[in-house]
């Protein structure tokens, strides 16, 4: 990278050429195009260093840039000064890649906040960095971002099964890939909102197991006016993992996406209240309670993109990995059910000891594999590196599942990583086979003991389900003897 200061550009072009105008085009402007196009032939990056006012530097700077960084420390001011002002009217200069880099002087301090005010104060700016200062991380993602070479990581849809997600951000970083956007639709988008966080995983797989199983949002129910499950009920997860934070204050960029059922098109959350947006994303149709934000009706985006690869396409022009947790070829229904029994049926046949319980898809099901299904049909962009975990063993209310789940998108995810023949593919991603056979020599992979505790507690709920109903089969018989005798003895002379 080569930086160039008012300095270095006078001491290559002569004393006094910074101050030039750029509006005549002379001898001297062919000068310095000959000496720009040497710098970009002999760097990848060159870096124009403008001044802090409105000056013919400044204006030559934004003139030969393809993307333009506003910097500022977050103990600055955040009113714009006259050069941004007069650089984001689009009067003096066309329409550049306008991005905002906001540095934290203090990483131990708490979370980036206000930054809406920042971006509100500057219309036109397409995108937000958060550098904390003192952490290379932060840097190089920013480096990446700017040179076309960030990863993104889009997560799919899929309801209690996108707990596998979790396990899949485990492995991506246990092997060093660089996360660097994230965005889902759904479930895909909760985890992707935990994962911007920047937060350790057992903290987010504590958050979802709080959110799912201690809030039970999908036990709430409502009468079916706009939705079966009760709009409080089903806000509160939301505002728990939201935090009460904006889109725009998460240390990596991220969106989610949901579809306006006004005007049947997809609408992507990259800017407000987070908690919100994962309303939108999460509200399955005449399930969970649409949310209506800015005058707009808002549906789970599974209706129109659940794996919202597109979007990302515009955060990042490097590879991108995908996570598909929707089933493949799930067996909905037990092959011996020749139709569907009524409601009464079921519930009796789950509630009566007597009889073996009716395996039929619920509404949630039908909805949800009915989105995943038209999904499939729609996309075509597969992504740079698709990983799909085989969990269609599990249900898409099954949230207390969350350890096996974890251990199948992890699994699967080094598995894919292993999968990528190509040296040079690897390390776009941030990470190399030595890497990755690390983990594996670590122990980490293949993660088996979840997983046999999960069959554990399925052969544990087995035993339950037999034991009721050997009980009930007791008590039944039981009363039908003491009818029995009660009838003999009372017949008896």
């Amino acid at each position: 990278m080569k930086i160039v200061d008012r300095a270095a550009f006078e001491a290559a072009l002569g004393e006094g050429a910074a101050n030039e105008s750029v509006k005549v085009w002379d001898q001297d402007d062919r000068k310095l195009a000959r000496w720009i196009n040497r710098l970009a032939e002999g760097y990848d990056i060159v870096l124009f260093q403008a001044d802090p006012e409105w000056s013919e530097w400044t204006k030559r700077c934004v003139r030969q840039s393809e993307s333009v960084l506003f910097v500022s420390g977050t103990d600055s001011p955040r009113a714009t000064t006259a050069a941004e002002e007069e650089l984001l009217s689009g009067a003096s200069v066309e329409q550049r890649d306008y991005r905002l880099v906001l540095i934290h002087p203090n990483p131990a301090k708490d979370d980036p906040t206000g930054t809406d005010e920042w971006l509100d104060r500057r219309p036109g700016i397409a995108r937000v960095h958060h550098v904390r200062h003192g952490r290379p991380e932060d840097y190089e993602r920013l480096a990446r971002h700017l040179t076309g070479a960030a990863v993104g990581l889009v997560l799919g849809g899929g309801g209690a099964r996108g707990q596998a997600h979790l396990g899949a951000v485990e492995a991506l970083q246990d092997c060093g890939v660089h996360i660097d956007a994230v965005g889902g639709t759904s479930a895909g988008g909760g985890i992707a909102a935990l994962t911007a966080y920047g937060q350790p995983h057992a903290k987010s797989r504590e958050m979802v197991r709080e959110a799912f199983v201690k809030m039970a949002p999908f036990r709430a129910y409502s009468l079916p006016f706009h939705s079966l499950m009760r709009k409080g009920s089903v806000e509160a997860p939301a505002k728990f993992l939201g935090k009460n934070r904006l889109i725009e204050d998460l240390w990596i960029p991220f969106f989610c996406v949901s579809c306006d059922i006004s005007t049947r098109k997809k609408e992507v959350h990259d800017r407000g209240r987070l908690w919100k947006a994962l309303c939108a994303t999460t509200a399955l149709p005449g399930v969970l309670p649409p949310m209506v934000m800015r005058g707009k009706i808002l549906v789970d985006g599974g209706v129109v993109d659940n794996i919202p690869i597109e979007p990302m396409r515009s955060v990042t022009r490097g590879p991108i990995i995908v996570v598909d947790v929707g089933a493949r070829q799930e067996q909905l229904l037990d092959p011996t059910v020749l139709d569907l029994p009524v409601n009464s049926a079921v519930i009796l046949s789950h509630v009566h000891p007597l009889l073996e319980p009716v395996a039929v898809p619920n509404l949630l099901t039908v909805v949800m594999s009915t989105m995943d299904l038209a999904d499939k049909v729609r996309r075509r962009d597969e992504g740079d590196l698709e990983i799909r975990p085989e969990i269609g063993a599990y249900g898409i209310t099954d949230f207390e599942a969350q350890n096996e789940l974890v251990a199948l998108g992890y699994n699967a995810t080094i598995a894919a990583l292993r999968g990528v023949v190509d040296e040079e593919g690897l390390r776009r991603l941030g990470t190399s086979r030595a890497q990755i056979e690390r983990v594996i020599a670590e122990g980490k992979y293949p993660k088996r003991v979840p997983l046999e505790e999960g069959l554990l507690r399925q052969r544990d709920a087995r035993l339950r389900r037999a034991f009721a109903r050997s009980l009930g089969v007791l008590l039944v018989g039981l009363a039908v003897a003491g009818a029995l005798m009660s009838a003999v003895a009372g017949g008896a002379p």
